[in-house]
């Protein structure tokens, strides 16, 4: 099923669905046709308590040189569109430092990204974000002030 272009761009949550709470927000930007990704706001995977956000980050990629901020890099980046998906793009597993190949497309109102190997792959689902799944006085940062920040440089 083709998505539109822009449906991607905007907020979205991973939930643990066995505990039901979020796990994380993300913030999907477009920059010179492109989609890129980045955590606003991170909970703890086990508890769902908030560990930190945009605007304080504490968590760090250690796996990664220099060990960035976890909010201040992209996890996604280098995507475009090609008529039916956004493909061709990589994708960051925070944990271990790995970088994947990855597409994106929304798809019944939730946004799916594959990360990719070769002919294999695994879909993480998000969903649209909205006022119960952010910390009480958090604003939601300016999408389209983002610049890309790849951990790949």
């Amino acid at each position: 099923m083709a998505s539109q272009r822009s449906e991607v761009f905007g907020f979205w949550k991973s939930v643990d669905t066995r505990r039901n709470f979020t796990t994380s927000v993300i913030g999907i930007y477009e920059y010179n046709g492109q989609m890129y990704g980045r955590t606003i706001v991170g909970y703890d995977e086990r508890s769902g308590i908030l560990v930190d956000t945009i605007y304080n980050p504490t968590h760090r990629v250690e796996r990664l040189p220099g060990k960035p901020l976890l909010h201040t890099i992209d996890l996604l980046w280098g995507l475009t569109h090609d008529g039916v998906r956004w493909r061709g793009g990589q994708i960051l597993d925070p944990r271990y430092g790995n970088i994947f190949s990855c597409e994106a497309w929304v798809e019944n109102g939730s946004l799916i990204i594959r990360g990719k190997v070769g002919p294999f792959g695994v879909n993480r689902v998000f969903y649209k974000v909205d006022g119960n799944d952010l910390p009480s006085g958090f604003i939601l940062p300016d999408l389209s002030s983002f610049t890309p920040n790849s951990p790949i440089k």
